[in-house]
């Protein structure tokens, strides 16, 4: 477990939320069934539970042109249950 900081610099306090809340995100990937999928452009989890709640893209970074072009048909078939968009 991490420790607890005795202070926190301000500057950093949305970088610390944005990693935590990461972690929990991913801590899904646990479950059993479940897919996690970690490319250089984003990382998502695919729980094999048909509920949002446990499905979740952790990280996304694309140019606006390349959006569909690396967002792959079998990932559109893993999330187009959960109404997710790019847009």
């Amino acid at each position: 477990m991490t420790a607890i900081l005795p202070s926190i610099d301000p500057s950093s306090i949305a970088t610390t939320i944005e990693a935590n809340i990461n972690a929990y995100l991913l801590s899904f990937a646990r479950l059993p069934n479940a897919i996690l999928h970690d490319g250089p452009h984003s990382a998502w989890i695919d729980s094999g539970i048909a509920d949002a709640t446990f499905n979740s893209v952790v990280r996304a970074r694309f140019d606006s042109d390349g959006v569909y072009r690396r967002i792959g048909f079998r990932e559109y078939c893993s999330f187009r249950r959960y109404e997710w968009s790019p847009d």
